[in-house]
Order: C-alpha cells, then sequence, then structure tokens
C-alpha cells in the first residue's frame, strides 16, 4: 500500500483549501465530463485560472490527478462504511446489507454528485491501467473488512459476498448513468429521489420472492 498523499506534491498542499478545491473541482468535473483519455489538461487549467506548468508541478501528470482525486473519493467511501458500521451493527441478512449499503451509496451521491459521479470513471476501460495503481493506495484487507461489517452477515459465503459486491456496484452505475442526463442541482436531486425510491423498491421486491 502506498500513500496517496504523496500523488500531490508539497507545493500543491502548502495552496489554500479554497485554490485546491479549484483545481480539483476543474479537474474532476473534466475527467467526469469526458473519461479519462479524453479529458484534457488545458481545459482543467483554463477552467481553473492556472498555467499548465503549474498543474505539473503539483502533480505527476496526467495520470497523477486522476489517481489523487480517486484516491481521495475512496478515502471519503471508506469513511462513510466505518461510520455507517459504528453505528449499525452487524447485518442480519444479505438483503439487509445490500440494502443499507444502496442507501448508503444514496446519502453519499446526494451529498456529493459530482464528486460520486467521477468515482465510475475508475470503471472506464481507458482507466484499466491505472487500476492497479489505485488499488495499491488502500489497506485491501481493511476494505473487505468493511464492506463485510456494513453489508454481509457473519458466517456469509464468499461467493455471496463477491455477488454482493457485484450487485452493489451495478447499481452505483446505474445510479451514474440516471443522473448524466440532469443538467443542474435542482434536476438532478429529483432524479436522485425518483432512482432512489425505484432502486430500493425492486429491492424490497427481490426479498419478498427470495429465501435467504
Amino acid at each position: 500500500m502506498t500513500n496517496g498523499d504523496d500523488l500531490a506534491s508539497a507545493s500543491f498542499r502548502q495552496l489554500s483549501e479554497e485554490r485546491q478545491n479549484s483545481i480539483l473541482s476543474s479537474a474532476r468535473t473534466e475527467f467526469a465530463t469526458k473519461g479519462f483519455a479524453r479529458a484534457s489538461t488545458n481545459a482543467i487549467v483554463q477552467a481553473c485560472g492556472i498555467a499548465k506548468g503549474s498543474l505539473f508541478n503539483y502533480f505527476d501528470g496526467k495520470d497523477g490527478l486522476f489517481l489523487y482525486l480517486h484516491w481521495l473519493s475512496g478515502k471519503r467511501q471508506l469513511t462513510a462504511l466505518r461510520s455507517r458500521s459504528a453505528t449499525h451493527g452487524t447485518t442480519q441478512s444479505a438483503m439487509d446489507g445490500l440494502v443499507r449499503a444502496v442507501e448508503l451509496a444514496f446519502d453519499l451521491f446526494a451529498d456529493a454528485p459530482d464528486e460520486w459521479s467521477f468515482a465510475m470513471t475508475m470503471a472506464g476501460a481507458d482507466a484499466a491501467h491505472l487500476v492497479p495503481r489505485y488499488v495499491a493506495l488502500f489497506d485491501a484487507a481493511e476494505s473487505a473488512t468493511l464492506f463485510r461489517a456494513v453489508v454481509t452477515p457473519p458466517g456469509t459465503d464468499a461467493a455471496v459476498a463477491q455477488a454482493l459486491q457485484w450487485m452493489l456496484t451495478g447499481i452505483k452505475m446505474e445510479i451514474q448513468a440516471g443522473l448524466r442526463p440532469a443538467s443542474d442541482t435542482e434536476s438532478r436531486a429529483e432524479t436522485l429521489r425518483g432512482l432512489r425510491s425505484s432502486i430500493l423498491g425492486r429491492l424490497e421486491q427481490i426479498r419478498g420472492v427470495i429465501k435467504e
């Protein structure tokens, strides 16, 4: 595991929080809109009003900036998982755990929709070469433990746990796809409410026809 803080230079960390956020927000929007390969560092620096040389002084190229943004997003997710695990205790069934995780995803999407739209870009084919470096930024054992604590009841078979993780990933991608047409904060919030009702409703229907 490596330290994600090292993806940003000391000179970037010395910037004001407002300036850092301006750069990161511009980059996040560019990547989320165009994906990794088509994203333009020229567009990023123009959007936040800095020189291109400054951007590459702050980060090790486009790869480093992309990974740093994903590391920040990953940290946010892990923090949310820790909090949910501490406050909700052990889940009683696989369906309860999946519903809990989906509700958490919706809460996080509502709180930071632009960040979560960006987070799904790591699943793009054009970012596949960066996945190993991203995975190395986190403690895999801790992430798996947190996921089990929130989603899977004690004694859950490993295959079931993996299937739940795949289902959760698919649901997150459905949320992202549903939000993409929304052009402003108000319409995005309305879309998110509709998706939440639809997806959680479907999960309850599934609960009604399976035996756990």
